[in-house]
């Protein structure tokens, strides 16, 4: 399977389908022992752990009408970034598989930062 690399310098590859399937999937993600792979539209992406430096979860309010009602329903964002720059924002299958997915990249990424940067933080 070709995916494109998702970090400019990591080159293109054509990956085997087993290796790809002998990963964990969690909706448009799956994590391999040394890959992130994820889809957004019709282009598949990778990045290799090596080559994330930050890593956090954005949680966006939508508004919605339930019943006619309106409420906030959460939605999980995971957040990539290399040199201070984001370089993927991935859409998560929910809060308990978000949690999952971030402690398999804390175990993953041992370089990697796992808070949200300063200029976020002041945001909220």
């Amino acid at each position: 399977m070709f995916f494109k690399a998702l970090y400019e310098g990591e080159q293109e590859c054509d990956f085997s389908k087993s290796a790809i399937k002998s990963g964990r999937k969690f909706g448009v993600i799956t994590l391999t022992e040394s890959h992130l792979f994820f889809r957004k539209g019709f282009t598949k992406y990778f990045i290799s752990y090596d080559n994330i430096e930050r890593a956090f979860r954005r949680v966006y309010q939508v508004p919605a009408k339930i019943r006619k009602e309106k409420v906030n329903i959460p939605v999980e964002r995971l957040v990539l970034m290399k040199n201070n720059a984001e370089i993927a924002e991935i859409g998560l299958p929910g809060i308990a598989k978000a949690k999952e997915i971030m402690d398999i990249l804390k175990a993953k990424c041992p370089n990697a930062s796992f808070d949200i940067p300063s200029e976020e933080k002041a945001d909220e």
